[in-house]
């Protein structure tokens, strides 16, 4: 405005129009930001997945690695190469890997009617 109390054509914003301006954008960012969060922690989740994967392809690749035909006696028999591939439940414990804490164990078996052991390994942790 002019000091005769007329409006020029070349006017500045006004406060109210900056502040709308600004709560527009403040809702703007807030929805960006919830989107990215959103976004994050499935991403979080499958890192975890497979995280535990890799780690429990280390275990059984370190299994693996002690079978040896010579230490069968017979069929019936147990292990006698060592107390890690004998026929029970084997708790490895607790690993920290990045921050997350897996919890393994396996169960050594042997299949019904055949010369063949089975380990099923099970690799567990908690979701923040």
């Amino acid at each position: 405005m002019n000091p005769c109390g007329k409006r020029n054509d070349q006017s500045a914003f006004t406060i109210v129009e900056v502040l709308v301006s600004s709560v527009i954008f403040a809702i703007a960012a807030v929805g960006v930001f919830a989107s990215i969060a959103a976004i994050r922690s499935p991403s979080m989740v499958s890192e975890r997945k497979l995280t535990a994967a890799y780690y429990g392809r280390q275990i059984l690749d370190d299994l693996r690695t002690k079978v040896d035909g010579r230490n069968w006696v017979s069929a019936t028999s147990t292990w006698n190469g060592g107390s890690d591939l004998a026929v029970g439940t084997h708790s490895l414990g607790t690993t920290t890997i990045n921050g997350t804490a897996y919890t393994s164990a396996y169960v050594v078996t042997q299949v019904s009617g055949t010369n063949l052991w089975q380990a099923d390994l099970t690799v567990n942790w908690t979701e923040p």
